[in-house]
C-alpha cells in the first residue's frame, strides 16, 4: 500500500497538524519522497502562529519534504465540485491526487468517503504509523497514537481499540 516512498503523496492539513503536534512530521519521508502540499492546504496550517503551525511554516521554506505546489487549471471544477461538500484545503488535496493519480493523506472521514467516491487512494495518520512500524522506524503505533490524541486528535474508541489489536498493540 505505502511501499512507494520515491512517489509524492499529496497532504490535506489534519495529518500534518497532527504529526507536528507531536514534533514526528519526518516520519511521513517513510511514506514518500515528497509531501505535495496544495495552496488552500498551506493556508491552513500557516495561518496561526501554534509551536505546529510553526514546524510546518520551517517546512514549507525548507522544502527537505513538503513540498507547496501549485494547482494545475484543469483542477478548478474538481476544486469547484469537491468544495460544495468539503473545505478548501481538503477539496484542493483531493483533486491534485486524483489528476495526478497520486495518494492523499486524509483524517476526515467526509473527506475519505469524497476520495472513495473519486477513487483516490488514501491514508490517515494510523496508515503512516503502520508504515513506520512496518519499516522498522517505529517499535510501536500506540504512544505516537496517545500522543496525537493528547495534541488533541479524536480516533473513535472502536477505530482505536481494532487498530490496537490489528498491531498486536492490545
Amino acid at each position: 500500500m505505502l511501499s512507494q516512498a520515491q512517489t509524492p503523496i499529496v497532504a490535506d492539513s489534519s495529518v500534518l497538524l497532527g504529526f507536528a503536534a507531536i514534533g514526528q512530521t519526518d516520519l511521513l519521508k517513510i511514506v514518500a519522497a515528497e509531501v505535495w502540499v496544495p495552496p488552500g492546504v498551506v493556508a491552513e496550517v500557516t495561518a496561526k502562529d501554534y509551536p505546529p503551525n510553526r514546524i510546518l511554516r520551517d517546512a514549507l521554506t525548507s522544502g527537505t519534504i513538503l513540498k507547496s505546489v501549485d494547482l494545475p487549471a484543469s483542477a478548478a471544477g474538481l476544486v469547484s465540485r469537491y468544495g460544495a461538500m468539503l473545505g478548501r484545503g481538503e477539496s484542493e488535496a483531493i483533486a491534485l491526487a486524483h489528476l495526478r493519480k497520486l495518494t492523499v493523506l486524509l483524517d476526515d472521514l467526509a473527506a475519505r468517503r469524497l476520495a472513495t467516491s473519486e477513487g483516490v487512494a488514501f491514508v490517515g495518520s494510523l496508515g503512516v504509523l503502520v508504515a513506520c512500524k512496518n519499516a522498522g522506524v517505529i517499535p510501536r503505533v500506540r504512544p505516537l497514537v496517545e500522543a496525537l490524541v493528547e495534541a488533541g486528535r479524536f480516533f473513535g474508541p472502536v477505530l482505536l481499540r481494532d487498530f490496537y489489536r490489528s498491531q498486536n498493540e492490545a
